[in-house]
Protein backbone atom coordinates (compact mmCIF):
# COMPACT_ATOMS: atom_id res chain seq x y z
CA UNK A 1 0.00 0.00 0.00
CA UNK A 2 2.88 2.30 0.67
CA UNK A 3 4.42 1.56 -2.35
CA UNK A 4 1.45 2.37 -4.17
CA UNK A 5 0.98 5.79 -2.45
CA UNK A 6 4.67 6.81 -3.82
CA UNK A 7 3.91 5.74 -7.49
CA UNK A 8 0.86 8.04 -7.40
CA UNK A 9 2.76 10.94 -6.25
CA UNK A 10 5.41 10.08 -8.36
CA UNK A 11 3.00 10.19 -10.96
CA UNK A 12 1.82 13.52 -10.14
CA UNK A 13 5.11 15.08 -9.65
CA UNK A 14 5.96 13.51 -13.06
CA UNK A 15 3.01 15.61 -14.81
CA UNK A 16 2.91 18.75 -13.23
CA UNK A 17 6.87 18.84 -14.55
CA UNK A 18 5.33 18.05 -18.04
CA UNK A 19 2.88 20.31 -17.63
CA UNK A 20 5.05 23.13 -16.37
CA UNK A 21 7.09 22.79 -18.91
CA UNK A 22 4.42 22.75 -21.72
CA UNK A 23 3.57 25.94 -20.03
CA UNK A 24 6.86 28.04 -20.44
CA UNK A 25 7.55 26.38 -24.27
CA UNK A 26 4.04 28.11 -25.30
CA UNK A 27 4.84 31.02 -23.07
CA UNK A 28 1.59 30.14 -20.51
CA UNK A 29 3.03 31.36 -16.86
CA UNK A 30 0.97 29.69 -13.78
CA UNK A 31 -1.11 32.35 -11.98
CA UNK A 32 0.83 32.91 -9.45
CA UNK A 33 3.68 33.74 -11.53
CA UNK A 34 2.10 35.90 -13.82
CA UNK A 35 0.76 38.01 -11.06
CA UNK A 36 4.39 39.38 -10.60
CA UNK A 37 4.16 42.78 -11.08
CA UNK A 38 6.88 45.19 -10.17
CA UNK A 39 5.21 48.43 -11.54
CA UNK A 40 4.39 51.69 -9.40
CA UNK A 41 2.72 54.69 -10.35
CA UNK A 42 4.83 58.09 -11.51
CA UNK A 43 4.17 61.43 -10.82
CA UNK A 44 3.19 62.63 -14.23
CA UNK A 45 3.54 66.12 -13.06
CA UNK A 46 6.89 66.42 -12.12
CA UNK A 47 8.37 63.99 -14.69
CA UNK A 48 7.82 64.57 -18.62
CA UNK A 49 6.87 61.68 -20.98
CA UNK A 50 9.63 60.70 -22.53
CA UNK A 51 11.28 60.09 -19.35
CA UNK A 52 7.70 58.34 -17.75
CA UNK A 53 8.07 56.07 -20.72
CA UNK A 54 11.71 55.11 -20.33
CA UNK A 55 11.16 54.36 -16.86
CA UNK A 56 7.84 52.09 -17.04
CA UNK A 57 10.06 50.65 -20.27
CA UNK A 58 12.54 49.58 -17.31
CA UNK A 59 9.71 48.30 -14.91
CA UNK A 60 8.11 45.78 -17.63
CA UNK A 61 11.64 44.78 -18.31
CA UNK A 62 12.31 44.16 -14.85
CA UNK A 63 8.99 42.41 -14.42
CA UNK A 64 9.60 39.91 -17.28
CA UNK A 65 12.93 38.90 -16.10
CA UNK A 66 11.35 38.42 -12.81
CA UNK A 67 8.32 36.16 -13.83
CA UNK A 68 11.19 34.17 -16.02
CA UNK A 69 14.02 33.84 -13.22
CA UNK A 70 10.76 32.39 -11.50
CA UNK A 71 9.67 30.04 -13.76
CA UNK A 72 13.02 28.51 -13.94
CA UNK A 73 13.20 28.17 -10.20
CA UNK A 74 9.92 26.59 -10.57
CA UNK A 75 10.94 23.95 -13.30
CA UNK A 76 14.00 23.09 -11.41
CA UNK A 77 12.16 22.66 -7.86
CA UNK A 78 9.53 20.45 -9.95
CA UNK A 79 12.44 18.86 -11.74
CA UNK A 80 14.40 17.84 -8.72
CA UNK A 81 11.14 16.48 -6.71
CA UNK A 82 10.43 14.33 -9.49
CA UNK A 83 13.80 13.22 -9.54
CA UNK A 84 13.70 12.51 -5.58
CA UNK A 85 10.42 10.90 -6.38
CA UNK A 86 12.09 8.20 -8.45
CA UNK A 87 15.30 7.50 -6.82
CA UNK A 88 12.29 6.83 -3.49
CA UNK A 89 10.76 4.15 -5.86
CA UNK A 90 14.12 3.00 -7.32
CA UNK A 91 15.54 2.08 -3.73
CA UNK A 92 11.95 0.71 -2.51
CA UNK A 93 11.97 -1.53 -5.97
CA UNK A 94 15.76 -2.91 -5.20
CA UNK A 95 14.88 -3.34 -1.40
CA UNK A 96 11.98 -6.10 -2.56
CA UNK A 97 12.60 -9.62 -0.66
CA UNK A 98 12.78 -12.26 -3.29
CA UNK A 99 12.65 -14.97 -1.22
CA UNK A 100 9.27 -13.99 0.06
CA UNK A 101 7.46 -13.90 -2.86
CA UNK A 102 8.56 -16.99 -4.46
CA UNK A 103 5.65 -19.16 -2.60
CA UNK A 104 2.77 -16.87 -4.01
CA UNK A 105 4.56 -16.45 -7.71
CA UNK A 106 5.44 -12.61 -6.27
CA UNK A 107 8.41 -12.19 -8.66
CA UNK A 108 6.26 -12.11 -11.69
CA UNK A 109 4.50 -9.28 -10.20
CA UNK A 110 7.96 -7.47 -9.11
CA UNK A 111 8.91 -7.79 -12.54
CA UNK A 112 5.92 -6.71 -13.96
CA UNK A 113 6.19 -3.84 -11.83
CA UNK A 114 9.99 -3.01 -12.36
CA UNK A 115 9.19 -3.07 -16.12
CA UNK A 116 6.29 -0.64 -15.39
CA UNK A 117 8.58 1.81 -13.93
CA UNK A 118 11.22 1.35 -16.99
CA UNK A 119 8.36 2.84 -18.73
CA UNK A 120 7.47 5.53 -16.73
CA UNK A 121 11.17 6.80 -17.29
Amino acid sequence: MLLKSTVKACSIKNKNLYIATKRVEYGLLPKFIEKIDLSYKIDELIIGKEEQQAIYDQMKKFTKESRTQAMTIYIRTLAREDEVWKNVIKSSIEGFPQDIYEDLDGEAGLVAFKHYHELRE
